[in-house]
């Protein structure tokens, strides 16, 4: 027997980790990994692997941090499925458990308007035809389109979400808690449609069996449930078979799709059958995240520049993405929680007497035995001083370097340690915190002029 978590289990946790976000907990994007993959690791693109959850695979991680911004940008998404004519969306259908390029049942337009799709269009023998008409609009109740396609409106996406949220692949998506005069247009329009929202209604019929062509006119829908007022409205075709059952009209623009429904059955007159399609519980629009499915988690930040010398750049590069939750200040005193809007995980250390100059991703090497090694992540000097960070990982080892210490480069460059005041501390301790996620990848360079949106999915 196979067994599985649900949809609502799914939106606990979703909303578990909402709830934290919202209450004050602190999330960063980490980056860091300057140096290439080898034949040793986990290449870019790999499907998530049991090494990949490991401790030694998190510890790896951790030491090869090299900054963090702190996520002020967060949203559930949904997969995006752009309205464009000549496709086929198919109807939203309670039996759907994930939203594919098969089951699609909700578009973007190009006005990043947000369209449910209830009903697909038929040609005269019962066939799904492709849309040709765009939906438009923003009214509260369900429309038709010219080519037989049945549309809700859901939302539109603001500007700025559109910034921070959009890329090709998905959409955000929310719920409308409260909505007052000063909010922007698009947070009071959808809260219209939220509260314009009619709980446990019957939004569609599927045709089980046609009837074997026994129809001469077509048959009566009798619905019979808990719920109230739904009447549906068959269609046959020239041959006399069940073709398509559909939620009726009540002749003055509105669509009787009733009210209350916990279960329900659809009786058919004759042989023909039909299962009624219950909408969300909420309603058609009551919270888009349960009606479009949304399991899923964007976390953005964007890197500007260097950050004013806060994120590691000029030059550098970094091969991993990671999310971090809590973490604490480096040298945490009574666990200091570390909230400041970017950061850096690296050591360092004050060089004089310097020669040549140090590049980044260079292995350093100091002087005694077992003998000091770590991988430069950034350097500059002024004044004669050089200033180097580096990390350190299991093929370096962590022997630590000390004062009064000759450093050379594998590039020839070399530097004495400072006897005094030389160390370079961390802002963030990075074994502080909670890696819930992590994410490999080819090198993406980061120079001092540079601009970089780096967003994280997490899906449930």
């Amino acid at each position: 027997m196979t067994a599985t978590i649900t949809d609502d289990f799914k939106r606990q946790l979703s909303g578990n980790l909402q709830k934290t976000y919202d209450s004050g907990d602190t999330y960063y994007i980490c980056v860091g990994r300057s140096e290439q993959w080898n034949d040793t690791d986990v290449p870019p693109g790999v499907s998530l692997q049991d090494n990949l959850q490991s401790l030694s695979f998190s510890r790896q991680t951790r030491l090869s941090m090299q900054s963090a911004k702190r996520v002020f940008n967060l949203s559930y998404v949904i997969p995006r499925y752009n309205w464009q004519s000549g496709t086929i969306f198919q109807a939203y259908d309670d039996t759907i458990t994930d939203v594919t390029d098969n089951t699609k049942y909700y578009v973007v337009t190009e006005l990043n308007q947000v369209y449910m799709c209830l009903r697909s269009g038929i040609d005269g023998a019962g066939n799904i035809i492709p849309s040709i008409v765009q939906p438009t609009g923003v009214s509260v109740n369900p429309f038709k389109t010219a080519d037989g396609y049945f549309w809700k409106f859901m939302y539109t996406i603001s500007v700025g979400d559109t910034d921070k949220y959009v890329t090709t692949k998905f959409l955000p998506v929310r719920y409308i808690d409260s909505a007052g005069p000063e909010d922007e247009a698009t947070i009071i329009e959808q809260k219209g449609i939220q509260n314009a929202a009619s709980p446990k209604q019957i939004v569609g019929y599927k045709v089980t069996n046609n009837g074997a062509a026994s129809y001469v006119t077509p048959p009566t829908v009798t619905v019979v449930g808990n719920g109230t007022q739904a009447q549906a409205r068959a269609s046959i075709d020239a041959g006399g078979n069940l073709i398509s059952v559909e939620v009726d009209s009540n002749g003055s623009g509105g669509w009787l799709f009733g009210t209350g429904y916990d279960y329900a059955e659809a009786i058919v007159s004759g042989t023909g059958e039909c299962v009624p399609i219950l909408g969300p519980p909420l309603g058609l629009g009551g919270d888009p995240t349960i009606d479009l499915r949304a399991t899923r988690h964007m976390f953005n930040v964007r890197l500007v520049n260097d950050e004013t010398g806060t994120i590691i750049a000029g030059g550098q590069d970094f091969r991993q993405m990671s999310l971090l939750k809590n973490p604490l200040v480096y040298n945490h005193i009574g666990d200091s929680a570390y909230t400041e809007n970017t950061g850096i995980f690296l050591d360092g250390f004050k060089m004089s007497g310097l020669t040549g100059t140090f590049f980044n991703d260079d292995v350093i090497s100091g002087t005694g035995i077992p003998t000091p090694k770590g991988i430069v992540d950034k350097y500059y000097d002024s004044a004669g001083i050089g200033f180097l960070t580096y990390h350190q990982n299991d093929s370096t080892g962590y022997t630590p370097f000390v004062g009064n210490m000759l450093i050379t480069s594998q590039s020839g460059a070399s530097g004495t340690t400072l006897s005094s005041n030389r160390e370079i501390n961390p802002d963030i301790d990075k074994f502080s915190g909670e890696l819930i996620y992590i994410d490999n990848r080819t090198a993406v360079p980061r120079e001092n002029v540079s601009q970089q949106d780096l967003k994280i999915v997490i899906r449930y």
